[in-house]
């Protein structure tokens, strides 16, 4: 019910804004509280409203039919570029925006907007320029409608046309990154397009108009520099690497982007028209998010693993429902009253849920760290003198892994590739086939399912969350295969130290083995040349397992050491491996590849029925390194076997 009230708002803001337009563009200005009230030209206005929205029912409709089309779904999710998640949908859409927002609008706008600027005192250029400046504003009214539509967790968008968030995020990203390039534009046509000097024009800009009068676009030049330096801000705040460095830094400085919206209207009244759907959107979602921080609930166990990650339990009725894949937002009040972080739902009961984290230790200050050093203070403390862990729950969000989804399978195998804690999206959608495989015994062939999980740290055989896994010799159809990367790495750098005579980082340790093995030092130390070129953020110069203690590599997180730690690159020579009591599990030591797994057991198996196809369901989920790796290995292996079909799906921990 709340689902359905929720779509039924957000889709009202959508008529409520035209009305909001219309009052707002009135001559007496009763609605406008803009510095520049836009009222003389609502035909024009108007038209732009139209052919957003009718851009936005298009996108709709083709969503829909992506849905209930498993077809043009297959086509839509095929991917253009090797090693990248990006799909062709992806892509067509945000192409669709580029031609909407650089095309489309300045078409209804340019001739217009050419003869109003038109003057004899003026060359080409500056025309051309002066004609580009409303046009450009126009378009950047229509980009911040569309940077907002996905900018809401608890969005109707994602719920109704099950978008994956991965991909509202992906998109959300790019286009902020458009509209930075779109007010750049906007800025260069204001600073060059006026017949006055650079130097005039840019003391207007960034001197306060201290005696002029608000309402009359005295502060319009002042008001847009200062909202412009705003959105350079948050675009860089928001790079990839200061958001998975600095996350914090990331968090709180995206709170500017209200500052950048109230700018945006006091610069020009058009500038908030498209924004009020999505502005509508996220106020519904923050009272939602508001409301569930009023409703606390609190830790009902935590399990320390051998291997360094942390299980959490906590009493809710929030995620029983919830499909495999789906994760929730969780926030501890005696850590940060404002920090939520998204945590995959591993395991779920009517009165439960169970995560699956890890922290780094080498930083101390950051939540993670702190949230597991308050459960393991709770963990080894007595019942009688426990203090109550509090957890505020958000969700679930996000949507069920498609590969695996239990009501429409199709799959003749669902393979589960994952690094580190990215085994915790897996869990659920591997209980869920069991479970299918198990009532549907007697009419259907089993799904055969497939867990290959890739981790730094030790002991993975020990994780509680597999443990039924490992030790039910009855599971005919289900394969696990854990990969303890570390042991590999550690070895592969004794090897490396022995041949060159010093420390050799972890990052090129397969590297530097290899070429200690084929005696080819050259291609060592380009390797190594051209790593560090590429790469400064200290991973060559920090990670050599000898200036680590052991203690802290054991427990070390996969999300904080660099990527191609997981990666199939480098050597791939297993040091050992232990076969579990079952007959489909297996430890191994050393690295593993997609491409070769699926070789070794997908190439056995046979379609259903009359099929032509094999098909089969792959499922991603890990660091960016160990996601391209495993992309690259799926092409190469469509490629090579024609009589497979693999349905691949990611979920990267860099989004």
């Amino acid at each position: 019910m709340q689902h359905v009230l929720l779509t039924l708002l957000s889709l009202a803001s959508f008529p409520a804004t035209w009305y909001i337009i219309k009052a707002s563009m009135d001559q007496s200005k009763r609605w406008c509280f803009s510095d520049w009230c836009l009222t003389g030209n609502l035909a024009s206005t108007m038209n732009t409203v139209t052919v957003y929205y009718w851009f936005l029912a298009l996108s709709a409709i083709a969503v829909s039919i992506c849905n209930v089309s498993s077809t043009a779904k297959r086509y839509a999710s095929k991917r253009p570029f090797s090693g990248s998640s990006v799909s062709w949908g992806e892509v067509a859409w945000f192409a669709s925006t580029v031609l909407l927002v650089w095309v489309i609008v300045p078409m209804t706008l340019w001739q217009d907007a050419w003869r109003r600027k038109s003057g004899s005192d003026q060359g080409l250029v500056r025309h051309v320029l002066r004609t580009l400046l409303p046009i450009s504003g126009d378009a950047i009214a229509v980009q911040i409608g569309l940077v907002l539509l996905p900018m809401s967790k608890n969005s109707f968008i994602a719920t109704l046309f099950k978008i994956p968030y991965t991909n509202l995020f992906r998109v959300h990203i790019w286009l902020g990154r458009g509209l930075l390039q779109l007010v750049t534009v906007h800025f260069v046509a204001y600073c060059f397009g006026r017949p006055k000097t650079l130097w005039e024009i840019l003391h207007k800009m960034f001197v306060f108009p201290v005696d002029a009068t608000y309402g009359r676009k005295s502060f319009v030049s002042f008001d847009g520099a200062m909202t412009y330096l705003v959105l350079i801000a948050i675009a860089i705040t928001s790079m990839d690497r200061v958001r998975r460095c600095l996350y914090n830094v990331f968090f709180y400085s995206h709170a500017l982007i209200f500052l950048f919206i109230v700018g945006a209207y006091i610069h020009a009244s058009s500038n908030i028209f498209f924004a009020i759907p999505g502005l509508i959107m996220y106020t519904i979602d923050g009272i939602l998010r508001t409301r569930s921080r009023a409703i606390k609930t609190q830790v009902q166990s935590v399990v320390i693993e051998d291997c360094g990650y942390i299980c959490v339990t906590v009493k809710t009725t929030l995620a029983h429902k919830a499909k495999p894949g789906q994760f929730m937002r969780i926030n501890f009040p005696q850590v940060s009253k404002f920090e939520f972080h998204p945590w995959t739902i591993a395991s779920a009961t009517e009165t439960d849920a169970t995560f699956l984290f890890s922290a780094n230790p080498r930083k101390p200050n950051e939540w993670s760290m702190r949230v597991a050093n308050l459960l393991r203070r709770f963990e080894v403390s007595s019942s009688s003198s426990r203090e109550d862990v509090e957890v505020c729950l958000q969700g679930p969000y996000g949507k069920e892994i498609d590969v695996a989804s239990v009501d429409a399978n199709e799959m003749d195998a669902v393979v589960f590739y994952v690094g580190g804690t990215g085994i915790a999206a897996a869990l659920r959608s591997i209980e869920a086939l069991l479970q299918r495989n198990k009532q549907m015994a007697d009419t259907h062939r089993p799904v055969r399912i497939y867990l290959f999980w890739s981790s730094q740290l030790g002991s993975l055989v020990d994780l509680s969350l597999i443990q039924a896994w490992v030790r039910d010799d009855a599971q005919d159809a289900f394969v696990v295969e854990l990969f303890a990367t570390r042991a590999a790495a550690l070895a592969a750098e004794q090897r490396a130290q022995s041949c060159f005579g010093e420390q050799t980082p972890l990052l090129l340790a397969a590297a530097a083995s290899e070429a200690c093995e084929s005696g080819n030092h050259k291609h060592y130390e380009s390797t190594r040349k051209s790593l560090v070129a590429a790469d400064r953020r200290s991973s060559v110069r920090r990670w050599s397992v000898c200036s680590v203690p052991d203690e802290d590599l054991v427990r070390f997180s996969e999300s904080n050491v660099d990527s191609d730690t997981f990666s199939g690159s480098g050597s791939d020579e297993t040091l050992g491996s232990q076969n579990g009591a079952a007959g489909g599990f297996a430890l191994s030591h050393g690295r593993c590849k997609l491409q070769d797994l699926l070789e070794k057991h997908v190439l056995n198996l046979t379609p259903l029925g009359d099929a032509t196809f094999l098909n089969v369901g792959v499922f991603v989920c890990g660091p960016a390194g160990f996601t391209r790796d495993a992309l690259v290995g799926c092409d190469e292996f469509e490629k090579e076997y024609n009589g497979i079909r693999l349905s691949v799906e990611v979920e990267s921990f860099d989004a």
